[in-house]
């Protein structure tokens, strides 16, 4: 989408540090021309200005922190950003830990209708408390929509 050759992001991922175990800070920068910001933003239907911006809690900030602590203070994923692509995969251990933190409707609009449809597949990793309160509402849940 940015018009550029797959050995040049090779190159921008050697220089940034990234490595197979994950992303390692590194003052170099990255020189990206201007036309490959635009056909990139208009490819992603963005302004060249969004790709410019930081992404929301890539640097240590309190609120990852508080994050973290919140979500895996039990190491269930190495880091934030390990566990937020484990929802995007539907895990079932990453979905239960959402669910056990923030419950199944604010979850439900974090990463959508699969907080539902998925709900057998994860339940058994809330703890039982949680789990049983679940249920019910699930349950309830289902019998609206099939009525």
């Amino acid at each position: 989408m940015a018009h550029v050759s797959k050995q040049a992001v090779c190159l921008w991922f050697q220089k940034r540090g990234f490595q197979k175990k994950g992303f390692q800070k590194d003052d170099t920068t990255i020189s990206v021309q201007s036309k490959h910001l635009q056909s990139l933003a208009l490819a992603l239907h963005l302004k060249v200005d969004d790709l410019m911006t930081s992404l929301p809690l890539s640097q240590d900030t309190p609120q990852k922190t508080s994050l973290t602590a919140s979500l895996l203070w039990d190491h269930l994923y190495p880091s934030l950003e390990d566990f937020v692509i484990a929802l995007v995969q539907h895990k079932p251990r990453a979905l239960s830990r959402l669910v056990e933190v923030y419950g199944l409707f604010q979850s439900k609009n974090m990463v959508g209708k699969s907080i539902w449809t998925l709900f057998p597949k994860y339940k058994k990793y809330l703890p039982p408390i949680r789990q049983k309160q679940s249920e019910q509402l699930w349950h309830l849940v289902q019998d609206q929509t099939l009525n």
